[in-house]
């Protein structure tokens, strides 16, 4: 029930998977078109952008790491930044709730991935924990770090304020957000698996 034959994740669970990613993506932009000017049309936005490049970094990463595609593992990427959007978009993605939310679509997206890759309890439980802590480093990094880079600009050095401007407003994207965290994960998960 849990894996098919071979130790996979079962086609169902695939099926599952990959029509929640479309549902989603559909939604999504139905949300956007339908609903211009509210609410819902930003909420929307954030998870078709959240999906769509979340899924996209998830297929040039494949193809680059070797040269072939998991459609599933793209489905779990695309269903974790529609949700990421969808948490950014109702909370703005400030507050308690919001960080609750980004730790949670973390660990699903891990939990889902681990799943998919037939990884051993142990290899799902150091996944779930990278995943976890990156996120929540970066959730803090989002909230301290504005705090901190104030005492250290200078008054007087315009170019030096372009800089953090404009990382913070590209910080603001949840498709931004989504890739740095992804692309952190990648390289923690590498460094803890050749340990």
């Amino acid at each position: 029930m849990y894996s098919d034959e071979s130790g996979d994740m079962p086609k169902w669970a695939k099926k599952l998977v990959g029509g929640l990613a479309i549902t989603g993506l559909v939604a999504a932009a139905v949300m956007t078109c339908f609903f211009s000017g509210t609410i819902i049309a930003t909420v929307g936005a954030a998870m078709l952008t959240g999906g769509l490049v979340s899924g996209g970094i998830d297929v040039l990463d494949q193809l680059s790491d070797n040269g072939e595609v998991d459609w599933t593992q793209v489905a779990i990427s695309t269903l974790a930044g529609e949700a990421y959007g969808l948490v950014v978009g109702i909370t703005g993605g400030a507050g308690g709730w919001a960080v609750a939310g980004k730790l949670a679509v973390a660990g699903g997206e891990s939990l889902l991935t681990s799943w998919n890759q037939n990884e051993t309890f142990s290899e799902t439980m150091i996944s779930l924990g990278g995943s976890l802590l990156i996120s929540g480093a970066v959730q803090l990094a989002g909230k301290y770090v504005p705090q901190i880079k104030s005492k250290f600009e200078s008054k007087d050095n315009n170019d030096f304020k372009k800089i953090p401007n404009i990382i913070s407003k590209l910080w603001k994207i949840p498709s931004v957000k989504t890739g740095v965290i992804r692309f952190t994960r990648g390289v923690f998960l590498s460094i803890s698996n050749n340990f």
